[in-house]
């Protein structure tokens, strides 16, 4: 990590964990419905924007907009809390922290009895829209760091924990891109790595990374 951020200081370097070597560079929405042939674009439009709406009314409380930053979108504020807490939407989890991928990585263990997987990313500020704009109307690649200002952790949205974590990092593409998100984040990239973490180190170093990734949250 610290040759990382000497080699690539004027780029975006982030990290994503797999639990499973199968899994690809997608958001929960789309692995959600892919598995449906019938499904386009606009279905996974019409999915999102209706969960989005159901959790806005039934979940998010307005008080917790005193926890944004001034500069930043409510729509992708209230958007990110809900990814955190389970919402499936076309956000995708990234972090800038090696160590924080691999935790999410080796952290199930229903996913024991597989390989996982850490995937490098570095994208040039040039290919990626660094925003605070809405998810629904940003274009090609977007890139946001979305933090939730608190005072302790008790101030934070029950399960908000992994924001505390993961710092609120997110890529995304655009509705014309959905079905194809992967694609378009490795178009958007000059510089990819997968790195296997074998099924039998997966014990080991959850035992170990939960001391030091959840030492704040205890």
């Amino acid at each position: 990590q610290e040759y990382v951020a000497i080699k690539y200081s004027n780029r975006i370097s982030l990290y994503r964990g797999h639990e499973s070597q199968n899994y690809k560079l997608e958001s929960t929405i789309v692995r959600l419905l892919k598995n449906n042939k019938k499904c386009c674009v606009q279905d996974v439009i019409d999915a999102e924007e209706k969960g989005f709406k159901m959790f806005c009314r039934d979940v998010f409380k307005e008080k917790w907009l005193c926890n944004k930053l001034k500069n930043s979108d409510e729509t992708l504020f209230k958007m990110s809390i809900g990814r955190h807490l389970g919402l499936p939407c076309r956000l995708i989890d990234v972090t800038a922290s090696l160590e924080t991928a691999v935790w999410f990585a080796v952290m199930n263990p229903k996913f024991y009895n597989v390989d996982g997987e850490i995937v490098f990313l570095v994208v040039n500020k040039d290919n990626i829209e660094e925003t605070s704009a809405s998810p629904f109307s940003t274009n090609k690649v977007s890139y946001a760091h979305v933090p939730f200002m608190a005072d302790s952790l008790n101030d934070m949205p029950l399960g908000e924990q992994r924001r505390y974590i993961q710092c609120g990092h997110f890529i995304w593409v655009d509705n014309n891109s959905l079905l194809n998100e992967q694609q378009s984040i490795l178009d958007s990239a000059i510089h990819i790595a997968h790195f296997t973490i074998p099924r039998e180190a997966k014990i080991p170093l959850a035992t170990e990374l939960y001391r030091d990734v959840y030492s704040g949250c205890a």
